[in-house]
């Protein structure tokens, strides 16, 4: 098949968050910011976030460039950025349509046009001062109305809702980069926050070396030989003395076991913290 030409694309709710949109499009180039007129903001019933047409209401979001032509780059699969997005906002589990609509762009600078990922990784370019500011140097580019750039709406799910937890923190992520890119905060504190509730970001998962630390802190169970002739014999295990073999018994969750003593005809005693093995003759 080939690869489709690259479209514009008005992202307004989890996929304002430059990161989660350069993992999910890792071809995608960062465009600016936009204005979507004539819609309304929601939370639906499935707990997402979703435009509704509704005259005189606008919506406010971020503009990537899918690069279609490019979903080889530096992955494992041929799918291009478009089809990548279809599956993550369930496009054909009947989620989310596809409508391409008319959206007031603003667009950054020619330097902060970059790939997604970039933008993402060496830190937001609009800080609100300088020329290349969202105080400075947007001001003074010319917004222009742009047609048929790819929107992902519900028509199906349509009535409001309460977010879901987890998206909740991945759209308070989105909001602190949307902000940052120039987005007016007032958007969000006057037609978001009535539904998404700010709170930190929850801390991060544990890395590698710190889950190994814990773990080596733990006391180890050790393992201990003992003889029939000898009265260090561990709490709790009985055996006869017909069997002057040593055998390793290793403590665990259950007390002092072995279980290459036993063997047919074994019965188990358990006591509390440790189980008793009796074996009708040894092995």
């Amino acid at each position: 098949m080939s690869p489709r030409a690259p479209r514009l694309y008005f992202a307004y709710g989890s996929n304002l968050s430059l990161t989660q949109m350069a993992t999910r499009c890792p071809g995608s180039y960062y465009i600016g910011r936009a204005v979507l007129p004539d819609h309304r903001w929601q939370i639906n019933q499935r707990g997402y976030a979703n435009v509704v047409a509704c005259p005189g209401f606008t919506v406010h979001g971020l503009v990537y460039e899918l690069n279609n032509g490019d979903g080889n780059d530096n992955n494992n699969n041929n799918d291009d950025d478009e089809t990548r997005l279809d599956r993550s906002e369930g496009v054909h589990s009947g989620a989310y349509t596809k409508a391409l609509l008319s959206v007031v762009l603003y667009p950054a600078p020619a330097a902060a046009q970059r790939r997604t990922r970039v933008v993402a990784k060496e830190g937001l370019l609009f800080n609100g001062s300088g020329s290349g500011g969202a105080d400075g140097g947007e001001r003074r580019r010319t917004a222009s109305l742009q047609e048929r750039v790819l929107v992902y709406l519900s028509e199906q799910f349509v009535r409001p809702g309460l977010p879901r937890d987890e998206y909740v923190d991945r759209m308070n992520r989105g909001i602190r980069d949307a902000v940052m890119m120039g987005v007016p905060e007032a958007y969000f504190e006057n037609v978001v926050r009535a539904s998404i509730p700010d709170r930190p970001p929850p801390p991060p998962p544990p890395s590698r070396a710190q889950s190994v630390g814990r773990t080596r802190e733990r006391p180890r169970p050790r393992s201990v030989s003992v003889s029939v002739e000898e009265e260090r014999d561990p709490p709790g295990v009985v055996w006869g003395r017909e069997d002057p073999r040593r055998r390793s018994w290793t403590p665990n969750v259950l007390g002092w076991q072995y279980s290459g003593y036993v063997g047919g005809g074994r019965q188990v005693e358990d006591r509390g913290l440790y189980r008793i093995y009796h074996a009708e003759r040894p092995y």
